[in-house]
């Protein structure tokens, strides 16, 4: 008995490290679909990187990303319903807003972080697309170049 209690002592800060790496592991796939999803327009590979990102914020305890259809930022996962794009948007806002928190090494809910990433790829979009447009998006990249993206995030 003594013996089976001393391995598992012995064994825990392997285990640990074990998990850390782990961790780090799942956290470099992470931040690599991050800097997947930020250089490529919506498309299957870049919908399988939104998976691991979705997955991985679901299951993280390093970090908390709220989504929020009321937020000025986000008003419209509520307006637009049939849009094809709309997961890519959301994928995006959810990157860059865990993204600063893992960079900041602070688990707060980080929605200008998120809104830039989301702001990024809606420009990507339309890029490519002359014709896209999101009024509610419209609006927040006007206070994005009005200097007001703080205020509208934080009424």
């Amino acid at each position: 008995m003594k013996n089976n209690l001393l391995i598992a002592f012995l064994l825990i800060p392997l285990i640990t490290r074990m998990n850390l790496a782990k961790d780090t592991d799942t956290e470099k796939s992470f931040l690599l679909s991050v800097a997947f999803i930020s250089e490529n327009a919506p498309g299957p590979e870049r919908n399988d990187h939104c998976i691991k990102i979705m997955g991985f914020v679901n299951s993280s305890d390093r970090v908390q990303v709220k989504i929020d259809s009321q937020s000025k930022a986000l008003s419209w996962l509520s307006t637009q319903k049939n849009n094809a794009v709309l997961p890519a948007l959301l994928c995006s806002y959810v990157a860059g807003n865990a993204k600063a928190q893992l960079v900041s090494k602070k688990k707060k809910d980080n929605p200008l972080a998120g809104v830039r990433m989301l702001l990024h790829t809606y420009q990507n979009i339309q890029a490519s697309d002359k014709g896209f447009k999101i009024q509610e998006i419209e609006e927040v990249l006007k206070a994005r170049d009005e200097k007001k993206l703080k205020e509208l995030l934080n009424p």
